[in-house]
């Protein structure tokens, strides 16, 4: 199913996000964990933006989750890694799964690894 409209800003509880998203009518919910440190990330307003931490802080889970909530259509965003295993057996497979946990992967192009939200973005 494509998303009718946007997805609404998170409602931010302790430690869980909860997501609203409307499917041609219908409301479905995700929860999605989040930790202290990982709230003060996705709540930053700063231009800049860092979430550092150690191996299992996180980083990848949280890092996907911000940007296909920040995501918007017609824009052109690019997921980074020190190496392309890195990339491949963290990053990217962070930002798949956590795409289809919300519903929200509308295609991936295995060559060029382009993933399309069904906004379009």
């Amino acid at each position: 199913m494509a998303l009718s409209a946007p997805i609404a800003a998170p409602l931010v509880d302790n430690d869980t996000v909860t997501l609203v998203v409307d499917r041609h009518g219908a409301t479905a919910r995700a929860t999605v964990d989040l930790h202290a440190a990982q709230i003060a990330f996705r709540n930053s307003r700063a231009l800049y933006r860092a979430f550092v931490g150690g191996r299992g802080a996180g980083k990848s889970y949280v890092g996907a989750y911000d940007m296909l909530r920040r995501a918007r259509p017609s824009r052109l965003y690019a997921v980074y890694a020190p190496t392309y295993p890195m990339l491949r057996d963290a990053t990217l497979r962070s930002l798949r799964s956590m795409a289809n946990t919300l519903n929200l992967e509308r295609s991936w192009g295995a060559s060029d690894h382009r993933l399309t939200r069904h906004n379009g973005a």
